[in-house]
């Protein structure tokens, strides 16, 4: 009898096993499975982001011919694209000399497709290799015959098929908008490459790091660096809005066409607050990691109240949205007193990312509230903080209705240095932040942890 062919039944033969000549597992063996489990995992969240991108590319590419209905119109807005403004907001431009639908999209709205496809694949990659290393599953996951590199292929590939969706998706889309079959498919692709070169830059920086929040961050800068770069086209910034004539963007700047260089700084400002919610929501995300991880419940069998113990989370995430937004508003300061010689604007520009303090607790204190009801029902905050920022830099523009700014958080905060801001929408928001924080911690004590 050939013993080498038999074998437990269930269990295949270790002629057909992934096993090393070495003895040890084969560095992909468990990839199958685990693709499995991490397709399982994501089949909402992926394709939420993969669908959510898309149609932001179909939206934008039909806006603009609502926007503009004939293409003669589009050269309203080519003094913009052609001023560093719009270079530090768009890049350089191609074709603006003779302007069409096309040119205006990828001028204009290409890049922050691209931006939300590079965070997609920071955030994916993170999510499937040091949060998992982090929370302790990755270590459960290694008892048994997994590769060593197993995690990280699945990572990627999950990286590889999100992107390829995109590339697909928004060539349909942009197509079915009345683009160029061909152009429409380089500008998909032209955005799922991006987000495959921060998925590799990500899946590298996972390695480097120990914790993950490090290493979403330290994307993320990665991301700011290239947008620098990207835009550097000039060192003015009120050359910059010499040229620029197009109501659209001027509406977006705040609506006065008399100071666009503070309307500019008061949008950035803008931007910049929403970057800070974003880091505030993913850094609120530890809490769940926590407690999937058993961690919370080892802590709060000692001494450690519950409400101490999550306070104490929210406090610290606070402190730190805080300091990045000192942070943001300091070197935006700096260097709108350095290019423009009025040294006003380094006071000027820390109120204007602070001001958006209060907003940012709501939307924290929104993420707070889910957590204390449900760990994944935190993600609910994701909902404010992109309606805030669709509604932010969309909402004057499309001439939407009042009330659906009031619901924002972000609708009352003021575009300073721009506008004035009133103390009381601050004081309001305030309040609101402090009593659902207060009921987050209420219904906190009452339920019962999830691990695992």
């Amino acid at each position: 009898m050939n013993t080498t062919s038999t074998s437990v039944r269930g269990t295949p033969p270790v002629s057909q096993r992934r096993i090393r000549e070495d003895g040890g597992a084969h560095p992909y063996a468990g990839y199958a499975a685990l693709l499995r489990l991490a397709l399982r995992r994501d089949r909402i969240r992926l394709p939420a982001w993969v669908l959510g991108i898309g149609l932001m590319t179909g939206y934008f590419a039909n806006a603009i011919q609502v926007a503009y209905p004939e293409e003669s119109d589009l050269e309203a807005i080519t003094g913009f694209m052609e001023a560093p403004a719009g270079l530090v907001m768009s890049g350089p431009g191609y074709g603006v000399e003779d302007p069409s639908y096309p040119i205006v999209f990828a001028m204009i709205y290409a890049v922050w497709l691209m931006l939300a496809a590079a965070f997609l694949n920071i955030l994916l990659v993170g999510r499937h290799t040091r949060a998992e290393e982090e929370a302790g599953r990755l270590e459960l996951v290694r008892a048994n015959v997994v590769g060593r590199h197993a995690p990280l292929a699945v990572a990627a590939t999950l990286a590889i098929g999100a992107n390829l969706a995109l590339f697909l998706l928004s060539w349909v889309l942009l197509s079915a908008a009345g683009y160029p079959s061909a152009g429409s498919a380089l500008m998909g692709a032209s955005i799922a490459m991006v987000g495959l070169v921060f998925a590799g830059l990500a899946a590298v920086i996972n390695q480097l790091t120990e914790h993950s929040r490090s290493a979403t961050g330290a994307a993320s800068l990665m991301v700011a660096l290239a947008m620098v770069i990207r835009g550097a086209g000039d060192d003015s910034i009120a050359g910059a809005m010499g040229d620029l004539s197009n109501q659209l963007v001027i509406d977006a700047m705040g609506g006065d066409a008399d100071n666009l260089v503070d309307g500019y700084l008061g949008t950035c400002a803008m931007f910049n607050a929403f970057m800070v919610a974003c880091y505030a929501l993913t850094a609120a995300h530890r809490l769940t990691r926590e407690e999937a991880a058993g961690r919370t419940e080892v802590m709060l069998a000692g001494s450690v109240a519950r409400v101490r113990w999550m306070g104490a989370a929210l406090l610290t995430t606070l402190l730190a949205t805080t300091t990045a937004l000192l942070g943001a508003g300091l070197g935006m300061g700096l260097g709108a007193a350095a290019v423009t010689g009025e040294w006003s604007y380094l006071g000027s520009m820390l109120g204007a990312h602070l001001v958006f303090l209060p907003a940012i607790a709501v939307v924290l204190a929104v993420a707070a509230a889910g957590y204390a009801v449900r760990p994944s029902w935190l993600n609910l905050a994701w909902v404010v903080a992109v309606y805030g920022m669709v509604i932010g830099f969309l909402g004057s523009m499309l001439d939407l209705p009042d009330w659906t700014t009031d619901l924002s958080p972000f609708g009352s905060i003021a575009l300073v240095p721009l506008e004035e801001q009133s103390a009381t929408p601050l004081v309001v928001l305030v309040i609101v932040a402090v009593v659902v924080v207060v009921a987050a911690l209420v219904r906190f004590r009452r339920r019962d942890l999830v691990t695992g």
